[in-house]
């Protein structure tokens, strides 16, 4: 029985360590993928998942990935042939004669609504019914997405559907997700990724630390050196932080020179060894005309609060306390 269990646990154990390595691949080729919120939703579920789950996840992501190269390729093909839907399928259907979800991905650009691929393929014949149809009626060219919006106002699937240009809503999706400046996380997701994480260090009882970061003398670097300085040394401190630290950790501009860095599963002393290199590595990269340090302050779960609000409080009373004591330096919240 006894070995029975340490069996599991072990299977358990390499599972999980697949899962991460996946994980990890995915981050690397996908790097700006902007679903950023399916990928924590992921990353909590797999926690409690069984084998089965987990074998049929891989399968999930997989598909997930492929999907990606395809929207890539549709839209390339969009771009090249607008508006010709037609054209697309009959590319598609040349080059990928196997892929079984040209359809549902098409459907997906133009919507931004999950349809299955026999849905998809359902939706395209009537579609193009009622493109004949208006064709013939108004006795001119109907193009496709002409036809396919009326078809769904008609159909009521959409109720109060909305035009918007394929390129413009991902910028939009970027928006509301990124810094504009330097493509970390945006205060309002990187403060849903602290709620997020906070909650799982909660309910599995893991350690959870937090970095509050404050570019030092940053006012003073663009009065001397100039605004575009400025955006170059928000950018570059960015890049190293990002180039640094671990898949699951997660990095973000709170505004003007404050970041904040969350760190799953991490307790306080291992946040120092990150903060040092990230140091040293600025030191070595910045050069002279274009010098400069931080200051950062640590908070951290269970041990100073558990609430985000009051985390980031404390963070940004040992960060107060690191910029009066002198700058260029880390400090850990501790009550007075």
């Amino acid at each position: 029985m006894q070995r029975n269990i340490e069996y599991l646990q072990k299977e358990i154990e390499r599972l999980n360590q697949i899962v991460e390595a996946y994980d990890k691949f995915r981050e690397l080729a996908h790097k700006e993928l902007k679903e950023s919120k399916k990928i924590i939703q992921a990353y909590e579920e797999v926690q409690e998942l069984n084998r089965v789950e987990q074998l049929a996840l891989y399968d999930k992501l997989y598909y997930h990935n492929e999907r990606f190269d395809l929207e890539e390729k549709i839209k390339k093909l969009l771009d090249e042939n607008p508006p010709n839907e037609e054209k697309v399928i009959e590319i598609l259907k040349q080059e990928e004669p196997t892929n079984l979800k040209i359809y549902s991905t098409l459907f997906y650009i133009l919507t931004h609504h999950e349809f299955s691929e026999s849905e998809a393929i359902q939706l395209w014949e009537k579609i193009k019914k009622r493109q004949q149809e208006m064709q013939q009626q108004s006795n001119r060219h109907v193009s496709f997405r002409v036809a396919m919006l009326d078809y769904f106002i008609s159909s009521k699937i959409f109720k109060n559907p909305t035009i918007i240009d394929i390129h413009l809503f991902e910028r939009l999706q970027f928006q509301a997700t990124y810094d504009e400046l330097t493509h970390v996380f945006n205060r309002r997701f990187i403060l849903y990724i602290l709620k997020k994480e906070l909650e799982r260090a909660k309910r599995y009882k893991h350690d959870l630390t937090i970095v509050l970061f404050d570019i030092d003398n940053f006012k003073r670097i663009n009065d001397v050196m100039g605004h575009l300085t400025g955006d170059k040394v928000l950018k570059l401190f960015a890049n190293v932080v990002k180039d640094n630290i671990r898949i699951e950790d997660s990095f973000g501009r709170i505004g003007g020179e404050e970041f904040l860095l969350v760190l799953p599963e991490t307790p306080i002393s291992k946040a120092f060894p990150l903060l040092e290199r990230i140091r040293d590595i600025l030191a070595e990269i910045s050069g002279e005309k274009m010098f400069f340090t931080f200051s950062s302050g640590i908070a951290g779960f269970p041990q100073h609060a558990d609430e985000e609000i009051t985390l980031l409080h404390s963070a940004d009373k040992a960060l107060l306390r690191a910029k009066l004591e002198g700058k260029n330096r880390d400090y850990i919240f501790y009550k007075e």
